[in-house]
């Protein structure tokens, strides 16, 4: 039998092994782009209803929350920022959007569940939002060294050779 068509010795090491993209840092940037985007929405449904444009029964929606809201909103939107990144493969880490993303998510969870008696609407839209960047936070902290090592073999294969 030619040596080519035998099987490699497992023992040593393969110099053109690629590392793949993981799977988590797919999902966890596909969570983060739909419940950022979720959040983003929530906000311009509020600020909609706190202008007159879109009435509601009985509106609950107090200066304070708007504002409190809106802070939520723009976190939402970083967070749909880093998920576009993190799909495409153009964020330098996951460690950082991950460590930040599971507090968010247990906040949002808290503030979902106090929803329940002082604003359903806000319920309905964090307890799915916290829960969905709590995951995201754990999958992006899973995949964090798979991401770095993808991200090292890319950039090593992209860069030119200075000798």
């Amino acid at each position: 039998m030619p040596d080519e068509l035998e099987p490699p010795d497992p023992d040593l090491p393969i110099e053109d092994e690629f590392p793949v993209f993981p799977a988590a840092v797919k999902v966890a940037g596909a969570l983060w782009i739909l419940f950022g985007g979720v959040l983003l929405l929530y906000l311009v449904f509020l600020l909609l209803v706190a202008f007159g444009v879109v009435a509601v029964p009985k509106p609950r929606f107090g200066l304070v929350e708007v504002c409190f809201d809106a802070v939520l909103g723009l976190i939402g939107t970083a967070f749909l920022s880093v998920g576009v990144q993190s799909v495409r493969g153009t964020a330098s880490d996951t460690l950082g959007s991950g460590i930040g993303s599971v507090p968010f998510g247990l906040f949002l969870l808290a503030g979902g569940v106090a929803g329940f008696w002082t604003n359903p609407i806000a319920a309905v839209v964090y307890l799915p939002s916290g829960a969905g960047m709590l995951v995201a936070g754990v999958l992006a902290l899973i995949g964090h060294r798979g991401y770095k090592a993808w991200r090292k073999a890319v950039w090593t294969r992209r860069k030119p050779d200075l000798r």
